[in-house]
């Protein structure tokens, strides 16, 4: 979503967090994003304030983990 938002005026001063629980899809997330304002952070949850999250993938990996 970053490479969405990057060049928006309104995200001029902005920070975009990315988080993921995978620590090898943060370490391609830094290899192929390198502006600091996108730091991507290895967590199960949001350790950052933020003014919006928005939430990607989280309810469509379930696969045959159970309720």
């Amino acid at each position: 979503m970053f490479d969405t938002f990057k060049e928006l005026p309104q995200f001029s001063d902005g920070t975009y967090f990315g988080y993921d629980i995978s620590e090898a899809m943060i370490k391609v997330a830094k290899q192929q994003i390198t502006d600091p304002r996108a730091p991507f952070i290895n967590s199960h949850q949001a350790t950052e304030l933020a003014d919006y999250s928005f939430v990607s993938g989280t309810y469509n990996m379930k696969m045959d983990a159970p309720d």
